[in-house]
């Protein structure tokens, strides 16, 4: 059986302890310490990620770009794809910020997965705030530089959706469900 939790080592960085291409991610710097390293990348054994047989089919939806918490989440969801205990299916932001998309995309991309399909909110004025994204894609590639450009988180949640057998799929929300409630409508 696994371990309890999985721990990095202290003088791993950020960057080696998920196999992520060889760039640093200046934003991250700051949270390279033992702390953030243990609270956000153990991630412990008897998770329904760990103890699935198969990887574990996830979404996940947004609201990424004034905190850091959901930037967390989705490296842990990168560490748990290179693991092979999940297959992340679509990446969603869920606020109107034009931002979102081109933030997802860009790190999805720097982990090495630029196929992994990206929506966002097309609700204008919906928690529209600027945060971080704009220098993260300032700063590294994404398919697109605004989240006009990218297609509507409900119509890709439904075509994702509807490829992937009944109860097969998690959806992983981290901010605001609005995504959701409109899936419904």
């Amino acid at each position: 059986m696994k371990s309890l939790i999985r721990l990095i080592p202290h003088r791993q960085t950020l960057r080696s302890s998920v196999a992520a291409p060889n760039k640093t991610l200046g934003f991250m710097n700051p949270f390279k310490s033992r702390l953030f390293q243990f609270a956000f990348l153990a991630l412990p054994a008897t998770s329904p990620l760990a103890l699935a047989a198969e990887p574990v089919n996830i979404i996940f939806d947004t609201d990424v770009d004034h905190d850091c918490d959901d930037i967390a989440a989705l490296f842990m969801l990168h560490a748990a794809v290179q693991q092979g205990e999940a297959t992340l299916l679509a990446t969603m932001g869920c606020t109107s910020t034009n931002e979102i998309a081109p933030a997802l995309d860009a790190i999805n991309t720097w982990f090495g997965r630029p196929e992994i399909p990206v929506g966002t909110l097309k609700d204008a004025g919906f928690l529209d705030h600027k945060g971080f994204a704009i220098d993260l894609i300032a700063h590294y590639p994404s398919q697109f530089r605004s989240g006009k450009d990218y297609p509507d988180a409900v119509a890709l949640y439904r075509e994702t959706l509807a490829r992937q057998p009944d109860g097969s799929v998690i959806v992983l929300a981290v901010g605001p469900l609005r995504n959701l409630a409109a899936c419904r409508t």
